[in-house]
């Protein structure tokens, strides 16, 4: 008898289709996972970053006896040009003693000799959760701003990260601006001594750099690096080489605009609520770890803060010696 012949399986249309729409789940809920594990190995490695830049404060602190300047500035506000800042003192205990050779102190921070060092990728300033971190670009106002507002229109490295150069509190309204502490202008008031941060503008009226001694409010209670990106407004964004005003320092801003990471719309905001916004904007906190922004804090730890953080806590926590009892939360 003729052996009968055996008809291959194989999978029917509708079991095809079934068998695609499984495996059509299972990425739309494996994709998810894959994102936040990818996120959170970015949040690590810019929390890594900032507790970098806070032990390589220490590092200068233990050589000088004082932690670096947030900027050096001769004269006020605003069209004179600087020196260095916190950013460049520190590249020697980052690993970028080659660069910081390179750093002619003998001219400002605008001159060409210091183009090298300005337009220098340097890893430890920038979260890989930033899109535009480590971009050329140039700034939007002062001396080595865009031409068209005056300035020399030099190209700079954006960054991730601003030094906190005190706190501004809502008893001074918006809409006038004041003297912060990272700027003196003779016509407005002087900054208030208790709202100076660790790392404020020094060079005019004998401000000097801070030490851990003066960090009465204690240095697990006070922050001195923050995270400062934006989706827009690349040329408002921060620059760690650019000592002029608040490109490479920041403020905390008793006011809603204190954190955001998108320039545009603050802006927009402000002019909503009827404020001038130019100085909260610009010195606003903000990253893209969604619902928290990262600090270094004064005793060289990283700690993430909710982004809906009252923000009366936020400025105390901004300043050194507020004689504010507060924890961090």
């Amino acid at each position: 008898m003729p052996t009968p012949r055996k008809t291959p399986s194989a999978f029917t249309l509708v079991e095809l289709l079934v068998v695609i729409a499984i495996i059509g789940i299972l990425v739309a809920l494996l994709l998810p996972a894959v994102q936040t594990a990818r996120e959170a190995a970015r949040r690590m490695q810019c929390s890594s970053n900032l507790k970098q830049l806070g032990l390589a404060s220490h590092n200068y602190h233990n050589v000088f006896g004082c932690f670096p300047p947030g900027s050096i500035t001769e004269g006020p506000c605003c069209t004179q040009k600087s020196r260095i800042n916190w950013a460049i003192a520190l590249l020697p205990y980052i690993e970028q003693q080659s660069a910081f050779e390179l750093y002619d102190h003998s001219v400002y921070n605008e001159d060409p000799a210091n183009d090298a060092v300005r337009k220098t990728y340097v890893a430890a300033q920038i979260c890989p959760s930033d899109p535009g971190g480590g971009d050329l670009q140039i700034p939007c106002t002062g001396p080595g701003g865009t031409v068209a507002r005056g300035g020399l229109g030099l190209e700079y490295r954006t960054s991730s990260y601003k030094c906190v150069a005190g706190c501004v509190g809502s008893d001074i309204p918006l809409s006038a601006q004041q003297g912060w502490w990272d700027r003196y202008t003779p016509a407005l008031p002087l900054p208030r001594e208790d709202r100076r941060g660790v790392l404020h503008m020094v060079g005019v009226l004998n401000w000097r750099c801070e030490s851990l001694q003066s960090v009465l409010d204690g240095s697990s209670n006070t922050l001195m690096i923050g995270e400062k990106s934006t989706s827009t407004r690349r040329d408002m964004a921060a620059f760690w080489a650019y000592t002029y005003l608040s490109y490479a320092m920041g403020h905390t801003v008793e006011h809603p605009l204190s954190i955001n990471n998108d320039l545009a719309s603050c802006l927009t905001l402000a002019s909503e609520m009827g404020v001038w916004g130019g100085g909260a904007c610009c010195n606003s906190w903000g990253s893209f770890h969604p619902g928290v922004v990262q600090f270094a804090l004064a005793d060289g730890s990283a700690r993430a803060i909710n982004q809906n953080i009252d923000l009366t806590i936020l400025c105390a926590l901004s300043t050194i010696h507020g004689g504010e009892i507060l924890q961090m939360p």
